[in-house]
């Protein structure tokens, strides 16, 4: 996630420069943002992640070497691992909360409040705590948006892929709009 981070980011600059890829440097900026904010909670053993058909499988055998009895089927998963790294939880999450991309917005607003609650009670000094804290309040504040809480950034990326009048990306064989 990291690398596809750096990756998506590498040309943004050089797009803001011609007016025609304006849009497509703003779709990039967001993949890099959605990709670093992964990387985030992927540290803190926190995901939201699609399995599909293969890592189902691949889950499958895992399981049956512990005689685990649940399952995942394909389908969207809210994923913890706990701080041992020995415990693995699994949480459907339903397709009326949006799309990926929206529910893991929503998923990692959740975990920067939680890291703000936990960061008081740590181990830092009580002065960089409450420093550490106000930056991560800060933080979850621009991510979040007062009408439609964590999940704008999606909504932009959409409105600048797939809208022509913004320079969408449109298939010229098919007319179907392509969501990048």
């Amino acid at each position: 996630m990291a690398c596809a981070a750096l990756q998506s980011f590498s040309n943004v600059e050089n797009d803001l420069e011609d007016l025609n890829r304006v849009p497509w440097a703003f779709v990039c900026a967001y993949y890099a943002a959605y990709y670093s904010a992964n990387c985030l909670a992927q540290v803190f053993g926190e995901g939201v992640r699609y399995l599909d058909r293969d890592r189902v499988r691949a889950l499958d055998q895992i399981f049956n070497a512990y005689s685990v009895a649940d399952k995942p089927t394909r389908g969207l998963y809210g994923i913890e691992i706990s701080a041992n790294g020995m415990e693995l939880t699994l949480r459907p999450i339903s397709s009326k909360m949006g799309g990926t991309h929206e529910s893991f917005w929503r998923a990692f607003e959740s975990t920067v409040k939680r890291i703000e609650a936990n960061v008081l009670s740590g181990t830092l000094l009580p002065a960089d705590s409450q420093r550490v804290f106000v930056k991560l309040s800060s933080f979850r504040s621009l991510i979040s948006s007062k009408s439609r809480p964590s999940i704008w950034l999606s909504e932009i990326r959409m409105r600048y892929s797939t809208d022509t009048r913004w320079g969408g990306l449109v298939s010229r064989q098919t007319s179907k709009t392509i969501e990048n």
